[in-house]
């Protein structure tokens, strides 16, 4: 399941699969720790993605919601410059962080 401290719906009331996997004693494994690349703050627009590239499409990637997730990036960003870190590196130790049965795949 894709997680992240961007992507969170697997831990809601209304999709509670984090809590079912540990309910079942399941591990979880996450894909796109980073946000489909968002969290590293190497994309600035939808116009950074290339033609053909899925994100165009995405929701959270369109050119009116990109503006509104830019300005929650920064503050992501602003705590991992506190912590002498990266984006990239907050966003992965925090998924790290979420339990031994979480596991990771960077891409």
């Amino acid at each position: 399941m894709e997680y992240s401290p961007f992507e969170l719906s697997i831990e809601s009331a209304v999709t509670p699969l984090l809590s079912t996997c540990r309910e079942l004693g399941v591990a979880l494994v996450a894909y796109s720790p980073l946000a489909r690349g968002f969290l590293s703050g190497r994309y600035t627009s939808p116009a950074d993605f290339e033609e053909g590239d899925f994100r165009k499409s995405a929701p959270r990637f369109s050119a009116e919601n990109f503006p509104k997730n830019l300005q929650l990036l920064r503050k992501f960003e602003e705590l991992a410059l506190k912590k002498g870190v990266t984006s990239g590196q907050l966003c992965l130790a925090w998924l790290l962080a979420q339990g031994d049965d979480v596991f990771v795949i960077p891409g």
